[in-house]
């Protein structure tokens, strides 16, 4: 069973709550689209439609949009990068407000670098690297926005968001804008929960990162090791969604417990496990959602099995 994002109870959308909607983000001037299929916007490329997709740019342009939903009690999810994510071939009934343009008012400094919640966690990487601070490198090969890797705390080579991040800025359910000390916030594995007094959901608008000064030659052997490192054992290159499980405690690592089981290069359809890491799953071309489930489910019942571990899924469900 993936992990499921479930929305709080919401009233319906309907066709004139979307048209007010959309002549809201008229007003802002923000780019809209109707029936948006979420294959467009996730990394695994599968996904039905969401009734409509707005791209705020800025943190008022998120305050007016949430605070404008919130109070008609109507749905909305946020969706930044795409990765980490499978989307249901039915697609969701809420609307999306896609970070994708929240991009402006970047800072690289000492101590602290600012970066807007859309931007790519690799060109964040990147500036902080050219800067000579450290602070990011561990996230080479991270795909996704900053805001999104902050969102689901999401790590690799053995660090993860919760040690980077100094503090977010955030928009709650009822377009209150709040700041957060990165100490003060609850993550957990590939988690991050917020106070629960904040009305949800709450949409991550920057992202405060504390950063080192290093040495630049160091910092990119190091950025440059590891990407070559990524290369030579993931599927670079192949639509999928990272990780599919997570690696059990006190057990070899997901990869290795799906490849003993035999499940290496399994496929369903356009669904395929990886015959370059075996713990992820990757669209080599057609792939529905239902597919990717039904191989993710295989998998785990292969290696429960085989090896009599239950392995627990880290990519989430909508």
């Amino acid at each position: 069973m993936l992990l499921t994002d479930s929305p709080v109870s919401v009233a319906r959308w309907t066709a004139g709550a979307l048209r007010d909607l959309r002549h809201l983000a008229a007003e802002l001037s923000l780019r809209t689209a109707r029936d948006e299929p979420l294959a467009r916007h996730t990394s695994m490329g599968v996904g039905g439609p969401c009734p409509l997709m707005v791209w705020p740019r800025r943190t008022e342009h998120v305050r007016r949009l949430t605070r404008f939903m919130g109070l008609r009690g109507l749905g909305w999810r946020i969706l930044g990068g795409g990765s980490n994510l499978l989307v249901s071939d039915r697609g969701i009934t809420e609307v999306i407000l896609h970070t994708g343009e929240l991009v402006d008012g970047n800072r690289v400094d000492t101590g602290c670098a600012v970066f807007a919640a859309g931007t790519p966690t690799a060109r964040a990487l990147r500036s902080t690297v050219d800067a000579g601070l450290d602070g990011l490198v561990w996230s080479t090969g991270l795909p996704g926005t900053i805001g999104g890797a902050a969102a689901g705390n999401a790590g690799c080579w053995g660090s993860d968001m919760a040690h980077s991040v100094a503090a977010l800025e955030v928009v709650a359910g009822d377009g209150a804008a709040h700041r957060f000390e990165g100490s003060d916030l609850g993550w957990t594995y590939r988690t991050l929960r917020f106070p629960q007094e904040l009305a949800p959901p709450v949409t991550i608008v920057a992202v405060i990162v504390a950063t080192s000064e290093g040495d630049p030659a160091e910092l990119r052997s190091r950025y440059e090791q590891l990407q070559r490192t990524k290369r030579e054992r993931q599927p670079v290159g192949a639509r999928n969604s990272g990780c599919i499980f997570r690696n059990p405690e006190g057990h070899p690592g997901a990869g290795q417990l799906i490849e003993v089981s035999g499940c290496k290069g399994l496929r369903i359809g356009d669904a395929q496990v990886s015959s370059r890491h075996a713990n992820f799953v990757v669209n080599r071309g057609a792939a529905t959602a239902g597919q990717v489930l039904d191989l993710i489910d295989l998998v785990g019942t292969r290696v429960r099995d085989c090896t009599g571990v239950d392995l627990q899924p880290e990519i989430r469900q909508w």
